[in-house]
């Protein structure tokens, strides 16, 4: 187990980490290059603007961390568990995160592009003023998801699921509103 442990890049570069504990670490703004982690459990740690180059994480989980700011374009994603993460203005391109989850999380403001989210747990996360571009989203699970200002712009959504609040805050925020009640004409 790590705990407390403020990190380096040099510290990072090039190392692998299995079956590691990381409570309380923090890996702020620093360049995780060449690194991979596999079968990790992250608690309360702090990632945020982190330059993520060429790593990997696989069957690893993030609880209560913050991975703000965080371009996760050239990082490997799978089988991940994100829950109670804050993971605002991050970006997503061109990956697959079929094997990941993502729960009570706060994904503001991200930007998903040409993400395949097939069959992905989505839930009970906060997806206000969020773009999915060009993603595969068939059968996603996004039920007890805030998607107020959220923007799906040329995805493939089909069996998708959202609750009846998620698709009243979507719908709100495009301008669309529910009478109180029924006008007799």
């Amino acid at each position: 187990m790590i705990k407390d442990k403020i990190f380096s890049t040099n510290e990072l570069k090039g190392q692998n980490f299995t079956t590691e504990k990381f409570i309380g670490c923090r890996f702020i703004q620093q360049e995780i290059k060449f690194t991979s982690f596999t079968d990790c459990q992250f608690q309360n740690c702090d990632f945020s603007n982190a330059l993520l180059s060429s790593s990997s994480f696989e069957n690893s989980q993030f609880s209560d961390c913050k991975l703000n700011w965080i371009n996760f374009k050239e990082t490997s994603l799978k089988k991940c568990l994100f829950d109670h993460c804050l993971l605002e203005g991050s970006s997503f391109e061109k990956q697959n995160l079929t094997t990941v989850r993502f729960k009570n999380s706060n994904l503001s403001a991200n930007y998903f592009v040409t993400v395949d989210l097939r069959e992905t747990k989505l839930t009970n996360c906060d997806f206000t003023k969020t773009v999915f571009d060009h993603c595969k989203m068939q059968k996603a699970d996004l039920s007890g998801s805030v998607l107020s200002g959220t923007l799906f712009q040329d995805c493939k959504i089909e069996k998708t699921i959202i609750d009846l609040d998620g698709c009243i805050s979507f719908s709100q925020s495009k301008g669309f509103i529910l009478p109180l009640s029924t006008p007799l004409d």
